[in-house]
């Protein structure tokens, strides 16, 4: 169950701050808290299968690895997850030359520093 938790406070944490990060770069003008809400709830909707992805790594890493190895696969599961779900929705998302690729970097960004802030202990699997 320690797992459980450490994924939702991670999880959860990131979809508040990773829009408000992306706001403070590219302002959404005077619509803000519309805009906060409908990219809140997309966001919760939308990461749900990154989420099991996590979850699922995080279940059947093996537990003679460190956490600091487990820490870095599970952020570049993350990430991974972060940028096909972007690249799924619309595959501009990821087009460097233009400002839109800053709402996946500051999603990615911010959940690899939640996954290493937050204490993570290893238990057997779930299932």
């Amino acid at each position: 169950m320690r797992i459980l938790f450490y994924i939702l406070k991670v999880w959860l944490l990131t979809m508040v701050f990773a829009p408000i990060a992306a706001f403070a770069i590219d302002d959404p003008g005077k619509d803000y808290w519309y805009v906060y809400i409908v990219v809140l709830s997309t966001s919760l909707l939308l990461s749900i299968p990154a989420v099991i992805a996590m979850v699922a790594f995080l279940n059947f890493a093996p537990l003679d690895w460190g956490i600091l190895k487990v820490k870095i696969v599970n952020s570049l599961v993350a990430i991974a997850g972060i940028f096909i779900t972007f690249r799924l929705m619309d595959k501009t998302f990821l087009d460097f030359s233009e400002r839109i690729v800053l709402w996946p970097l500051s999603y990615a960004l911010i959940m690899v520093l939640f996954i290493f802030i937050f204490k993570l202990k290893r238990e057997n699997p779930i299932v």
